[in-house]
């Protein structure tokens, strides 16, 4: 029994002995290999992560002047994978550059088959920048692109005369979770936009010839809005076909950039758009772009500012539909444009300046003409369309001031292009604030000249409205009255405007407004047919016919009239003359022709008061007469 644990032991001891000998022996190959395998784990489990956390911080430190810290440095030298954790580096005045939770990535030995630098995986969560702006060509990111650039002044000249990109090859690129902040110095009211989270997925990201990858991106932005882009994407040549989705984005941000320019104080809307897209390179070289199926939606919007400051301009929704787009060849071309529930609130100044005028500041030297080669994009809208609109109106160059409003507007234009000679159909209707309702359909022309043909009609349009003008050269009141009129009118290039057809004025009320008595009125004026010509200051009305016609005159002892009495100061007539719209009118009619006139039962009540005695008159006519004057 002895003997046999004897044996036992002595062979074990041959054995390890044997062991040794084969694997520990320095004499032996595979002595070496077990130490470079040693060496290998250790320097990669160990040494790696050490060497890259000192060099990159170093790195950053020395070479860059910024400030950089890493958590930890994971490296498996049999995968070959990297993961770095809690990366975070500062910009020279301590502010918070870049930064991520992990970044991960592993290389693939296939990349000696492919002749390629392949990666099974790139990853990066939680991630973080940061970009701002200073001025122009002044960033955040170039302050440290001039920096890398100074420290190889010669690289640039290579980088330059160097080839193309690389090969490459990322099966797996993920960003998750990533967050960023877009900052703006320039504008007077610094902008600050914050972005994320930001998931990106792209499948083979690479720069081999020919070969595409799939990618998908999703941006959340302020406000619960979002940014959505799918697609493919080649780099050799670049070529990229997919869809955008835009939601819900809001505008506010840019009023910082507008205030500069324009005299505006705020603006919100929300932006939404989707299209699909593809860019690639033509075989010379070039870059191609097209756009189909693309959709534009702006809601609320709610535009303040001028001066004097009004909220001048709202719309519930505007949408344009069906656009496509092509480059180099120029072309925008969209099926339709929506715009829905519109206000708009403008005036004339005292001085007679429109509002949104000043929306409009002319450049030094500019002609105010467009020619072909101020914008050589042809752009086109099948149709435009405007739903339910507001238009509300003040003449301040008139005291009083005149105001008027337009509500239900609807307008239909087909054919829109910024194509010189083309002429569209417009359809336009709607109703006064105050009453009535006009409709216009016709033909409007906008390249190279404004110009506008068509027939106009009104319907009980109330000329209370004209008061105010009125009252620029006689105290009176217009109390009631309305417009009924189909005409046909001309607006050429020149602006010497034509018009002609039939009016007609029934229930005219006008009173006196210093003793606030009835003045002059009638049942029915009927025009049956004018012509105006302001090219050439003429007015011929072919028959007039008064029914029920009214009129009260007063002579006084000094022989003036209660006509007289009405008439408006000389001093206050001068200063409104410059603006009133009817000096203007009637500043132009050097013939007025008038070939029939005809009244029937008049009335005219006639008194005069001597030495505090007063007689009153009131004389009826039941016959009719005609009379023509030249």
């Amino acid at each position: 029994m002895a003997l046999t644990k004897q044996a036992a032991g002595e062979k074990n001891l041959h054995s390890d002995k044997s062991i040794r000998a084969r694997w520990i022996n320095p004499r032996r190959k595979r002595f070496w290999a077990i130490v470079v395998v040693l060496l290998y784990t250790l320097l990669g489990f160990i040494a790696v992560p050490a060497f890259v956390k000192s060099n990159i911080v170093r790195l950053i430190q020395d070479d860059l002047g910024r400030t950089a810290h890493i958590e930890k440095v994971e490296f498996n030298p049999y995968v070959l994978s990297l993961k770095v954790q809690g990366f975070e580096m500062d910009d020279t005045d301590g502010v918070r550059l870049v930064a991520f939770e992990e970044f991960f990535v592993n290389f693939q030995l296939s990349s000696l088959f492919r002749w390629a630098w392949t990666f099974h995986e790139f990853r990066l969560a939680g991630s973080y920048f940061l970009f701002e702006r200073f001025e122009i060509d002044d960033t955040r990111l170039s302050r440290i692109a001039s920096d890398i650039a100074a420290l190889d002044p010669d690289s640039n000249t290579e980088n330059k005369n160097g080839g193309g990109l690389p090969r490459l090859l990322i099966f797996n690129l993920i960003l998750s979770n990533g967050r960023g902040e877009l900052k703006d110095n320039i504008p007077a009211t610094p902008v600050s936009l914050p972005i994320g989270p930001i998931d990106i997925s792209i499948q083979e990201f690479n720069s081999l010839p020919d070969r595409y990858g799939q990618q998908s991106v999703n941006i959340m932005l302020p406000n619960n809005a979002s940014l959505h882009w799918e697609g493919s994407l080649s780099l050799a040549p670049f070529d990229s076909e997919g869809e955008l989705v835009l939601k819900g984005s809001h505008l506010d941000n840019i009023i910082a950039y507008l205030e500069a320019i324009l005299p505006l104080d705020s603006i919100a809307a929300k932006l939404s758009s989707r299209f699909h897209y593809r860019i690639y390179t033509e075989p010379d070289g070039g870059l191609a772009a097209q756009i189909d199926g693309l959709e534009i939606e702006l809601d609320e919007v709610a535009i303040s500012g001028l001066s004097p400051k009004t909220d001048f301009l709202a719309v519930q929704k505007l949408s344009l539909h069906g656009g496509k787009l092509r480059y180099p060849e120029q072309t925008l071309q969209f099926k339709s444009l929506r715009i829905h529930e519109p206000r708009l609130a403008t005036w004339l100044s005292e001085n007679g300046v429109l509002s949104m005028n000043q929306l409009v500041p002319a450049a030094p030297g500019e002609t105010g003409q467009m020619t072909e080669n101020d914008f050589s994009w042809q752009v086109s809208i099948d149709e435009l369309i405007i739903e339910n609109a507001k238009l509300d109106l003040e003449d301040q160059s008139v005291s009083p001031s005149a105001q008027a409003g337009l509500n239900g507007i609807q307008v239909k234009l087909n054919g829109l292009s910024n194509r010189e000679g083309e002429e569209f159909p417009l359809n336009l209707s709607g109703n006064f604030e105050r009453g009535g309702s006009f409709r216009l359909e016709g033909k409007l022309a906008l390249l190279p000249e404004f110009s506008l043909a068509g027939k106009l009609s009104a319907h009980a349009a109330p000329l209370a409205i004209a008061e105010p003008y009125v009252q620029q050269h006689a105290n009176i009141l217009i109390d009631a009255g309305t417009l009924d009129s189909e005409m046909e009118f001309v607006i050429p290039a020149n602006m010497q405007w034509s018009a002609g057809g039939s009016i007609q004025i029934p229930g005219m009320e006008i009173n006196d407004a210093l003793e606030n008595k009835r003045l002059v009125g009638w049942e029915m004026m009927d025009i049956d047919r004018f012509d105006l010509n302001m090219g050439d200051g003429s007015l011929h009305i072919s028959r007039l016919l008064l029914e029920q016609p009214f009129a009260r005159i007063v002579v006084f002892e000094d022989l003036n009239t209660n006509l007289s009495k009405l008439e408006v100061e000389k001093e206050k007539l001068a200063e409104n003359a410059a603006s009133d719209p009817m000096n203007l009118i009637m500043a132009v009619f050097v013939s007025i022709t008038v070939n029939g006139f005809f009244r029937s039962v008049p009335a005219l009540a006639f008194r005069h008061s001597y030495h505090q005695v007063e007689r009153h008159h009131i004389y009826h006519c039941n016959r009719q007469y005609r009379a023509g004057y030249r």
